[in-house]
């Protein structure tokens, strides 16, 4: 497995619930979860594939000031992920209730 270069670090309220959704609607693995007190996550690692995203609960944040969901913030973060069959991945996310907000389409 080669190592990406820039891995996504994403702060979730309700983390384990997250962890969850993400394996099932887009198939990221769980490499190494970290839980913390009250059914919180210090840290996690997904992998889809050969890439990453890195994971935690807003609430187990050592910086609360700092760790703001793009919820909170009134923004929203994209992850992107390269998939083999794209249209059977969407059906796949879609049928676990993943919102498609763009269409499909084919990029060089």
């Amino acid at each position: 497995m080669s190592i990406p270069t820039i891995t996504p670090g994403i702060v979730y309220h309700n983390a384990p619930t997250a962890i969850e959704w993400l394996g099932r609607a887009f198939g990221f693995q769980e490499r190494t979860v970290i839980p913390g007190d009250n059914d919180t996550i210090l840290h996690a690692h997904l992998t889809p594939g050969n890439g990453g995203v890195m994971l935690r609960s807003a609430e187990a944040c050592p910086f609360p000031h700092l760790c703001k969901s793009p919820r909170e913030l009134g923004a929203w973060a994209e992850i992107i992920v390269y998939v083999a069959d794209p249209d059977s991945h969407r059906q796949h996310a879609v049928a676990a209730r993943a919102e498609i907000v763009t269409p499909i389409e084919d990029k060089p």
